[in-house]
């Protein structure tokens, strides 16, 4: 299949207009699909090239980056990186401090999870990629992977359903082909999409399922517990033959991120309950007039759930120390409102 650069790599009219201003120096486009270490590698009309960071904004680029690029006969450098469409971070866990951009400019991100008996898939951790998806701005579309080590999906699937009412999800395997030509269909249409799990959860395997060929390395499972190596350690987007552009990112051991809007999208029963709550600013735990905890009370919410939502938005909060204050004094003067409510309705 013949490739016109730029626009079958995802080129817009937005990112026409937000180049012009690089024309007049005789800058010229390009899209980041491989960044590992310090190592750039873009493509442009010209076709693949390595760059080197050519400015202090050109540090950040990302994969999935549409970059102005200074074309010169000795190196090519990075002079800015175009305004991006959607952005795919995580927050720090542990010592790590901050956000992390995994990608950039991706329009679908498929979370993949092994249907192998392993750890892959957990209703928690479906939860958390979801709401790391949905804030990027993405789509995102389950993708359940090695269904052919699997006796049975229904188990599954309900996970599924329990976790992510509403998403697209699809059932595939790359050994016996199920599944692959409908995700073929949904990267061509997207035009990138992102794969991103955990490490050993086929990944790799589809992306070379979906090119006919194998391109990317694939690690062995350990048999103990099912889990693989992390065989990716870079990530790059490759264009499929019959149209679209995926991304093979490494395997992620943790999946903190999300942003209150994306974790409403992810537990939507919780935000239109908390609608009806009594206190605008009710923090869903002990206050009267609670309509999640009624909910609770009447066994219309799943209580994991609640707690699973409760977590993620702590976690969200004690991100920004400011939060964290307000989040301690009020729910200090929620206590004490709450004893006096209950201390004037026991003397009455």
């Amino acid at each position: 299949m013949t490739r016109s650069f730029p626009h079958s790599w995802g080129w817009t009219s937005e990112l026409e207009t937000a180049f012009k201003e690089h024309r007049p120096a005789g800058l010229i486009p390009g899209r980041i699909i491989f960044r590992g270490g310090d190592r750039w590698f873009a493509m442009t009309a010209e076709g693949e090239c390595e760059v080197i960071r050519g400015s202090r904004a050109g540090g950040d680029a990302v994969v999935g980056d549409w970059v102005a690029l200074d074309r010169q006969p000795e190196r090519t450098g990075i002079s800015a990186i175009l305004p991006r469409s959607s952005e795919l971070t995580r927050r720090g866990t542990g010592p790590r401090v901050g956000r992390q951009t995994l990608a950039a400019n991706v329009d679908v991100i498929l979370l993949a999870s092994a249907l192998d008996g392993g750890r892959s898939l957990s209703r928690r951790r479906l939860e958390r990629m979801l709401a790391l998806a949905w804030e990027s701005g993405a789509r995102p579309v389950i993708v359940l992977t090695k269904s052919d080590l699997a006796k049975t999906h229904e188990d599954a699937l309900s996970i599924v359903a329990q976790a992510a009412p509403g998403t697209d999800a699809l059932v595939t395997s790359a050994q016996t082909g199920e599944g692959i030509e409908n995700l073929r269909a949904i990267v061509a249409a997207a035009p990138t999409a992102a794969l991103i799990g955990l490490s050993g959860c086929g990944k790799s395997s589809l992306v070379n399922a979906l090119l006919g060929y194998n391109k990317q390395t694939t690690g062995d499972v350990r048999e103990d517990d099912l889990r693989g190596r992390h065989v990716t350690t870079s990530r790059e987007l490759v264009a499929l033959p019959e149209g679209g552009l995926i991304m093979d990112t490494p395997g992620l051991r943790e999946f903190a991120g999300g942003d209150s809007e994306s974790i409403d999208a992810v537990f939507s029963e919780m935000a239109e309950l908390a609608s009806s709550c009594r206190f605008n600013d009710c923090t869903h735990r002990h206050e009267p007039g609670c309509a999640i905890q009624a909910a609770l009370a009447s066994g219309e919410l799943d209580q994991d759930r609640y707690a699973h939502w409760l977590e993620l938005r702590e976690e969200l909060d004690n991100d920004d120390p400011r939060k964290r204050l307000q989040r301690k004094k009020r729910e200090k003067e929620i206590s004490k409102a709450v004893r006096r409510y209950y201390n004037a309705h026991h003397e009455k």
